[in-house]
């Protein structure tokens, strides 16, 4: 059977002889098995092993397999594991009991391998299937939870631009008179400070939505990487003016390093905005 793993299947029955016979048909499929002798055994294994699928005698001492059924289906460990009665009990209300305990089939001996077989294919493959789900549902779910945590620092991060940005036009118009002309020279570089903040800010957006749909473009190249540092630096110049804050690059000129310059630009501009705001 092909599959991206084995299947493993937990087989229990008391009897070692019923054991080896469906022991041997799983392993010859292609499957692999846990094989228990007692119900008490079989919790256990089920709670560290996690089987795809679980193969449950009904006629066993101390714990039947009513029983062990009953304690897997009440546990958020196993509950999700499907059960499959196997047992010589073979009366209406023998397969009734076990369907209303949470069993998904019930197969009674002496049994026709190939049928089997069939029934045990059609239940793991749906099991694993809903657990590749399950996966996929919560790789989603973190996905969404990134991209809602990436949004909210944008949506934070744009405030405070714009509102400096609103603030400054809002002067130069209405106080444009009064201002001398150092004043409007400083309002100015304001203004554009805040402008090429909104624009960096954008810049990442739109990287990361490259990214995200997998059109970003991985383009390596020798770069000067001293040059790239203080390309990045002088971008921010006003706002460590600002901030009275002094960059030092200790990196030696013509460090050449094999990059992706806008990549590597984008994480140098964050880290040193960061570092600026923070």
């Amino acid at each position: 059977m092909e599959s991206e793993r084995k299947i493993l299947i937990l087989v229990v029955d008391d009897n070692p002889n019923n054991l080896k016979v469906i022991g041997n048909i799983l392993v010859d499929s292609g499957y692999n098995i846990i094989a228990v002798t007692s119900g008490a055994k079989a919790i256990l294994a089920a709670q560290s092993k996690k089987p795809d699928l679980i193969l449950l005698d009904i006629m066993m001492p101390e714990i039947d397999g009513y029983e062990v059924c009953k304690r897997l289906k009440a546990d958020e460990a196993t509950m999700h594991i499907p059960v499959v009665f196997l047992s010589a009990k073979d009366s209406i209300d023998d397969l009734v009991q076990g369907f209303r305990l949470g069993g998904v089939d019930y197969i009674t001996k002496p049994f026709n391998n190939e049928e089997v077989l069939v029934r045990i294919k059609n239940h793991a493959e749906l099991a694993l299937a809903k657990k590749q789900i399950e996966e996929k549902n919560e790789e989603l779910s973190a996905a969404l939870a990134a991209k809602n945590k990436f949004f909210s620092i944008i949506a934070h991060d744009l405030r405070n631009p714009l509102s400096s940005f609103l603030m400054i036009t809002e002067i130069l118009r209405t106080q444009k008179k009064t201002l001398s002309e150092v004043e409007y020279d400083n309002f100015l570089k304001l203004m554009n400070n805040s402008a090429t903040n909104l624009q960096k800010l954008l810049e990442n957006l739109l990287a990361w939505a490259k990214s995200q749909s997998g059109a970003m473009k991985y383009s390596p190249s020798d770069y000067d990487f001293s040059a790239l540092v203080d390309e990045v630096n002088h971008s921010f110049s006003a706002q460590l003016s600002q901030k009275s804050i002094t960059f030092n690059s200790h990196i030696p000129e013509n460090t050449i390093v094999y990059i992706d310059y806008e990549m590597c630009s984008v994480i140098l501009r964050n880290l040193i905005s960061n570092a600026i705001k923070f």
